[in-house]
């Protein structure tokens, strides 16, 4: 904890000494952790090595180093597969399962090679799932739903093999009727997660927001079917009427609120496939807000978006990613 806040207070402040307690915290931390994962009988403290690793992944990624970050994640996914049968009743490894869902689905939509874990089967997404909620439910600390979180990962699916495959100007060829047909019905999937409700909640300003950004991770992922599987242009109906709705959910969220800070992934893809100045704007003033309260994450998007804004074209801004080498992880 002292080595995140430390890191974020160095973001926001600029504080030379705070850099240095950060970095300080950080080699203590790590020489801990290190100690704890290498000591038999840990005993009950070992639960905590779970989010103590995922924190540190975290500030990585808000700091903007990318590359550290995956290897805490490829730490975390070790420590998941060899624990799961000894924490299986404790409330703080199911919350660091919740934790690691989101990171994990965030940085596989980056479009770029994934962390060796993810690559090798070490993913097992029956047991993660089993960290979310009861189905009809939203979860309180992601903002996403169980059944949102199985429809992301089939698009993944459905999404990964085409992108090995791409040529010089960024296109992708393939026409497969048992496909297509599978799209659509992860379409309808997604259209009808879009009424899910928070209904249990009795907080109206929670139950809003969390509403909301239930609906903006789903209408995201729309775009992601559209942009990614169907390869449908960026001028495409489906494609800028899924951006308007990103944007008016958008305006429905005060842009002081802290439930922004989740929100890079849905911000980012509605910005790219933009095509107005007054929706790139109001992307545009939501992640400078971030930015200014020390989110590196949205700092470095917000230069990529700009970056692709102006030489990106029609291409998809995971293939701009790609091509361009901007290591991206949407936390």
């Amino acid at each position: 904890m002292i080595a995140a806040s430390s890191s974020q207070l160095f973001r926001m402040a600029r504080n030379p000494e705070s850099k240095s307690v950060a970095i300080s915290a950080t080699v203590e931390c790590l020489g801990n952790l290190r100690e704890a994962l290498t000591t038999p009988g840990f005993g009950d403290f070992g639960v905590t090595i779970l989010p103590t690793t995922l924190m540190l992944a975290t500030t990585c990624v808000c700091a903007g180093d990318t590359t550290t970050f995956r290897k805490h994640l490829n730490g975390a996914l070790h420590i998941v597969q060899r624990d799961k049968s000894k924490y299986s009743l404790d409330p703080l490894w199911w919350m660091s399962l919740k934790w690691l869902v989101h990171l994990l689905l965030m940085n596989r939509l980056s479009g770029l090679p994934l962390p060796s874990r993810q690559t090798k089967g070490f993913i097992d997404w029956d047991y993660l799932l089993t960290c979310m909620p009861d189905l009809g439910r939203i979860d309180l600390t992601s903002g996403f739903s169980r059944e949102l979180v199985t429809t992301l990962n089939m698009v993944c699916e459905l999404s990964e093999p085409r992108c090995m495959n791409v040529d010089a100007s960024g296109h992708l060829y393939e026409n497969d009727p048992a496909r297509s047909a599978y799209s659509r019905e992860l379409e309808l999937r997604l259209i009808e997660l879009r009424k899910k409700t928070a209904s249990t909640v009795t907080d109206v300003v929670l139950r809003t927001e969390l509403e909301i950004s239930h609906r903006l991770f789903t209408d995201a992922t729309l775009l992601c079917l559209y942009r990614r599987v169907d390869e449908l242009p960026k001028d495409n109906p489906k494609v800028q009427a899924t951006v308007n709705l990103i944007i008016t959910s958008l305006q429905n969220i005060d842009k002081r609120s802290p439930v922004h800070a989740q929100l890079l992934w849905p911000l980012l893809a509605a910005g790219c496939d933009s095509t107005t100045y007054a929706e790139r704007t109001i992307v545009v003033e939501t992640m400078e807000s971030m930015t200014a309260r020390g989110m590196g994450s949205y700092e470095n998007v917000l230069e990529f978006m700009r970056d692709y804004w102006k030489n990106g074209g029609d291409m998809r801004w995971d293939l701009f990613a790609k091509q361009t080498g901007k290591d991206l992880v949407l936390f």
